[in-house]
């Protein structure tokens, strides 16, 4: 699921917010100095000032771009911006005075110190919060995932402007390069080691060792920048086969693909397509759910501890809790945890077990399993041994709905096609899971339902999804 991109002035509200609070403190300092002990001088003249700098810096927000690139910029450039927007503001204030006829009245060491101030101050908050949010995207994973599919004589040039433009939005982690030649691959070899941002690129000449290293990392979104139009078409719907957003240079044009707009990308001009699209409100939305959700799950889960723990320990000595690795969006691993239902030898009898599994296709269910122990058969029919995945999702690996994580043998078989089913965050509950997951065996079924909920997606289908799960719970249609 890709994530429209923000307007200019919403996406950095964090350093608007900080930009206002230093230059109120900065204002209310400069004034300090000057009056000290002698407050009674500061008039309704000086209360007025201290509101309109805030909304005068308001206004050069809304109208300069003072925040473009604000992540990609270096100290002396940054020093430069600060200088630059506090200049403007402080011009602002002089007209203002001077227009409404009461310059006379307000101090010019005030203008001075303010000014002086409020560059230091917004200089040296920017640069210590960009260290910050630096820190926070490489920590957490938040930038995305990036691949390039480019001629190979003309790579290095898009490279160098991806890297100019990228603000943090994104990692280039893959570079296919079409019509290449081991001459240019040594000279884009020695162009990336100079470059910090580039260091860990992996180089592919055919789709095939791509998808192999799909299989194996992340990739999120894909910029196609190719001079063979037929070509770059044939890569557009193999890489959207796989659930990719991909990016079109618009020296492109093509047709009949889903969700296209128009959007800037590392300085390109594009046009994006992508599976399913959601706005930065409607995935905050979702997020905030999901959050509320895993705080109730939480509650419920302790109270299903104190009930089951006991049981599960005296049924089969062991761990209460079961944790196993999983793929999440767009191959993402996480440890999902669950009640323990099975005896822990369960993974190794797995393999002996194979031909009895009912499932057509990439997933494993059995009737009757043995390994599941007896309690845990009315815990698989509630549902009450997925109780601690709240857990994964307050963490944000999982949503409350979504598509369910496939384990990571399961995942290397995927077909292309597989992938596209965890391009949105995987979830507890799903539409496969509330239309009789029990009786579908068919894996592509499971396929097909999980994209129909990728591409129909909406916060309303949600809390429906949501609504029939508790409904199909109640009524113990769960999986066994």
């Amino acid at each position: 699921m890709y994530e429209r991109a923000k307007n200019r002035w919403f996406k950095h509200f964090d350093f608007i917010i900080l930009d206002l609070l230093v230059i109120e403190l900065a204002y209310l300092f400069a004034c300090y100095l000057r009056m000290k002990n002698s407050w009674y001088l500061f008039t309704d003249l000086y209360r007025t000032m201290r509101v309109l700098i805030l909304l005068l810096d308001g206004i050069i927000i809304c109208t300069i771009p003072v925040h473009k690139n604000i992540l990609k910029r270096k100290v002396y450039q940054e020093f430069l911006e600060s200088i630059k927007n506090i200049t403007v503001l402080v011009v602002a204030m002089m007209l203002y005075l001077y227009f409404m006829q009461k310059a006379y009245f307000f101090s010019r060491s005030v203008f001075i110190t303010f000014w002086i101030c409020a560059c230091g101050g917004m200089c040296l908050v920017r640069i210590g919060y960009k260290q910050i949010v630096r820190s926070y995207l490489l920590k957490h994973g938040r930038m995305a995932r990036m691949l390039l599919i480019a001629d190979a004589q003309k790579a290095e040039k898009t490279l160098k402007r991806l890297e100019r433009h990228s603000e943090n939005r994104f990692k280039m982690k893959a570079v296919l390069l079409v019509n290449s030649s081991d001459d240019r691959n040594f000279e884009l070899e020695n162009y990336l080691r100079s470059c910090p941002d580039f260091s860990d690129i992996v180089f592919f000449n055919d789709l095939d060792e791509l998808y192999t290293y799909m299989r194996n990392g992340v990739i999120d979104e894909a910029i196609i920048d190719l001079s063979d139009n037929s070509l770059a078409e044939e890569m557009v719907h193999n890489l959207m086969v796989t659930g990719l957003t991909v990016h079109i240079n618009l020296a492109h044009t093509f047709g009949n693909l889903p969700n296209e707009m128009v959007e800037k990308v590392g300085g390109l001009t594009v046009l994006t397509s992508s599976v399913s699209v959601a706005s930065p409100a409607q995935l905050l939305l979702k997020r905030m759910m999901d959050i509320a959700g895993s705080l109730v799950g939480l509650m419920i889960t302790a109270v299903a501890f104190v009930i089951f723990a006991p049981i599960i320990y005296i049924q089969s000595p062991g761990p209460i809790f079961y944790s196993q690795v999983r793929i999440g969006k767009n191959g993402r691993k996480f440890k999902i945890y669950k009640f323990r239902s099975m005896y822990p030898d369960a993974d190794k009898r797995k393999a002996e077990l194979m031909a009895q599994n009912k499932m057509e296709g990439l997933m494993f269910k059995i009737d009757n399993d043995p390994r599941i122990i007896p309690i845990g058969r009315l815990m698989r029919k509630l549902s009450i041994d997925e109780l601690p995945q709240f857990y994964n999702i307050l963490k944000g690996d999982m949503s409350l709905v979504g598509t369910r994580p496939p384990t990571v043998d399961e995942w290397e078989q995927y077909s292309p096609h597989h992938r596209a089913r965890l391009c949105s965050k995987p979830g507890l509950t799903g539409m496969w899971q509330v239309s009789g997951r029990s009786d579908i065996t068919n894996f592509e079924e499971v396929v097909a339902l999980d994209l129909k909920y990728i591409r129909e997606w909406n916060l309303w289908l949600d809390i429906k999804l949501l609504f029939k799960t508790v409904q199909v719970v109640l009524m113990g249609k769960g999986s066994v």
